[in-house]
């Protein structure tokens, strides 16, 4: 297994048990989101007008579809959430035990 895969994995898991503190996690997301964002516009500043045409107009199609669900779908939470929909998910309780079996997203 690659080493930036097992690196994930124990990230993964020191988030879970929540072994940082908050100011700690939030600071490592802002780094994450900046690390992306130059990761990103590295990528754009490669590409060029020729390799576009190249890829010919189904690639384009398919990039300019995926943009459009992507827009929609931030479009659609932030108006959910500030329409004072409910984002808390619908939770499935054990009657007995009174544990959460599991939960999901809420369909309202």
């Amino acid at each position: 297994m690659p080493w930036f895969a097992l690196s994930f994995l124990a990230l993964v898991i020191v988030n879970s048990l929540h072994v940082l503190p908050a100011p700690a996690t939030d600071t490592i997301n802002m780094l994450d989101t900046l690390a992306l964002t130059m990761a990103m516009t590295a990528l754009g500043m490669e590409t060029r007008i020729e390799q576009i045409r190249k890829a010919g107009p189904r690639a384009l199609a398919t990039g300019a579809i995926l943009y459009m669900r992507g827009w929609s779908a931030a479009v659609w939470r932030s108006r959910s959430a500030s329409s004072g929909c409910s984002a808390e998910p619908e939770r499935f309780i054990d009657k007995k035990t009174n544990n959460t079996l599991f939960e999901m997203p809420s369909a309202r």
